[in-house]
């Protein structure tokens, strides 16, 4: 999410500690027919918005929310709208499921939701994007093949439809601290950062500052949420082959560049704050008492701090890390997409239009700090959001590395606990382990229903 002067409600807030105000509205939401016809109200389920207005629990700003935001707005249709409040995302998955395979819910926002679409749940979009021209609206890098959002087939190479319309963008840049760069009298880095760049600079960011006194780190990555990011970082790119549940040797977890990747992960933790291991380090990211020079992960929202502490000025925010073909590793959208068992899906795609539209994505940037996906977005504002050009130009630059489930379920959070032992000196056998990881990988293609990558 993009940064404002105020700290808009985190998405993740929302998904996480939102309480339904009256169970009332989860019953006028769902109907007493369980479903809708034409002419009637479209029921939306939301994960990562509010439906009624209400207010941060920090700054104490104002949120508007999305029924009054209907209602001042000259889209004509009825809509209600319900809260999906659950504590975990599975909570939310299934609470999800349970709405469409109920036919309460005519349109959903969320994240990924392919996986409904697999089980029957949505509709192909495909028809409504052809019609009204619409894929043309959006930051292109969104529908370049593979992808885990948007496209149907997900992660194909060659994709035929459209699950959702997408409502804003997610990335991962490099950021750094030019104060620190400063102090250590370090050139800054380059718009558009090489790894190497990174590492021959890490190393005279740490140390005692000589301004400060203060013992500085040159380096920053969390393993257990970016160590993904900093395989494709030290290899330039990252080939994990392809799913095919009839050949799963294709998918290529025990390899060489992989092997090389986690011993340079470990080889940079001396340029690491303590903790870093276990996302400790980096807490003071953001405001004038940091000490980490380079962070290697961060998004929209990770760069909020800097300006609600009015440090933006200290703060940059890079391109992105490109890799031999001038891509950055990753974009994603959030999604709005209509049920299968919809009775009025054309009207559902109307309002879907109007909130994944300009006007519904100005109304998601001010109120929720959210990175437009809309093309040329003029309302965005240089001087509330200072890092949303280079975010744009990341995600714009982006072609989305091909990560399979396994990665996320199982492979980095095992890369994570890797990189941990070795930092705690203990005697890791990496070829062994990597050959036991490309032996579970091969044993969850083999459960996959379709072909991936």
């Amino acid at each position: 999410m993009t940064a404002l002067l105020t700290r808009p409600v985190s998405r993740r807030t929302v998904l996480l500690s939102t309480v339904i105000t009256g169970l009332g509205i989860a019953a006028a939401s769902c109907g007493t027919s369980g479903t809708s016809g034409a002419g009637s109200t479209l029921r939306v389920a939301l994960t990562g918005y509010k439906s009624r207005d209400t207010q941060d629990a920090t700054t104490r700003r104002n949120i508007k929310g999305m029924t009054g935001f209907l209602d001042t707005t000259s889209y004509k249709s009825k809509a209600s709208f319900l809260d999906i409040v659950a504590d975990s995302p599975t909570a939310t998955t299934s609470k999800i499921q349970t709405l469409l395979l109920g036919g309460q819910a005519d349109v959903i926002q969320g994240y990924t939701v392919y996986p409904f679409y697999d089980q029957g749940l949505l509709i192909d979009l495909n028809k409504y994007y052809d019609k009204d021209k619409w894929q043309a609206n959006f930051v292109d890098s969104i529908f370049k093949p593979p992808a885990g959002r948007v496209l149907l087939p997900a992660w194909s190479s060659h994709p035929t439809g459209k699950v959702s319309s997408p409502d804003s963008l997610d990335t991962s840049s490099v950021a750094y601290d030019q104060q620190l760069f400063k102090d250590f009298d370090v050139e800054p880095l380059s718009a558009q950062p090489t790894i190497e760049e990174i590492l021959e600079k890490a190393p005279k960011l740490t140390g005692k500052n000589p301004r400060t006194g203060k013992q500085c780190y040159g380096l920053y990555y969390d393993p257990r949420s970016s160590s993904h990011l900093m395989l494709v970082y030290f290899a330039h790119g990252l080939d994990l082959g392809k799913l095919d549940p009839a050949n799963p040797s294709q998918l290529h977890f025990d390899t060489d560049e992989i092997k090389t990747g986690i011993q340079k992960m470990v080889a940079v933790a001396k340029y690491c704050p303590p903790g870093f291991q276990i996302g400790q380090g980096a807490e003071n990211w953001g405001s004038k008492d940091n000490t980490v020079g380079i962070n290697m992960a961060v998004n929209p929202r990770s760069m909020i701090d800097a300006t609600l502490n009015g440090q933006a000025e200290r703060y940059a925010v890079t391109e992105g890390i490109r890799d031999r073909h001038g891509a950055t590793p990753f974009v994603g959208a959030g999604e709005w997409a209509i049920s299968s068992k919809c009775k009025d899906p054309d009207a559902a795609w109307e309002l879907i239009k109007f909130l994944t539209g300009p006007d519904g994505q100005k109304y998601s940037y001010q109120n929720y700090g959210i990175l437009p996906a809309w093309k040329n977005a003029g309302f965005i504002d240089a001087k509330t959001s200072p890092y949303a050009d280079a975010f744009l130009k990341c995600a714009t630059a982006a072609r989305n590395v091909y990560f399979p489930e396994f990665m996320f379920r199982t492979f980095r959070p095992w890369m994570a606990a890797i990189v941990a032992q070795m930092l705690a000196g203990k005697n890791v056998d990496l070829g062994k382990e990597l050959a036991d990881q490309q032996s579970k990988a091969e044993a969850w293609a083999k459960e996959q229903k379709a072909p991936q990558g």
